[in-house]
């Protein structure tokens, strides 16, 4: 291992530990090509999305359980095409990039389509999570490169009204009562 690569590991290392001692903050790490590579259990609760080694753009556009008729869909799908071309732009395309929007192109329209429209990714915004265990909860969230590292982007979620709060309140509640979702 190059003193680069264990610098990024060191680095990486502490942004796992930050992102697994938040208890009442979502918050989710992904590599250049929207890999997760660490998120709480709190995140975990809100998607299956958040799991580590799930690729957040072929869930997005391939999962068979996200529900594309819902109002908020193309928002996120919008702003996950964006984020990957973002990172696409910032980085040197490799295998892993044309793997990805390859496989993607070939077996997704909604990816194409949203592909195509070249819109820049937001640095913040809104999503809404689905069939929760405590109902849909609307977060906003924030993405942030993280420093010294701008491989890597640490997306984290708040609150945005007193229902949205209370119900992530209850989420947390409820995984503290049955520990820890899927670590």
């Amino acid at each position: 291992m190059d003193d680069y690569e264990f610098s990024l590991a060191s680095r990486r290392a502490e942004t796992r530990a930050l992102v697994r001692s938040w208890t009442h903050t979502p918050a989710v790490l992904v590599d250049r090509h929207l890999n997760v590579l660490v998120s709480n259990p709190l995140a975990k609760a809100l998607s299956e999305s958040f799991f580590e080694d799930t690729n957040l753009a072929q869930f997005t556009f391939l999962h068979p359980g996200v529900v594309r008729d819902a109002g908020c869909w193309e928002d996120t799908a919008a702003q996950v095409a964006a984020l990957l071309r973002d990172s696409l732009d910032q980085h040197e395309a490799d295998r892993a990039f044309l793997a990805i929007v390859g496989e993607l192109s070939t077996r997704s329209w909604d990816f194409s389509d949203a592909w195509a429209q070249c819109q820049p990714a937001r640095p913040t915004g809104m999503v809404t999570f689905l069939g929760t265990s405590v109902g849909d909860v609307s977060l906003a969230y924030h993405l942030t490169r993280v420093p010294e590292n701008f491989d890597d982007t640490l997306i984290l979620f708040g609150t945005v009204d007193d229902d949205s709060k209370g119900l992530l309140d209850r989420l947390a509640a409820v995984l503290g009562s049955r520990g820890s979702v899927g670590s």
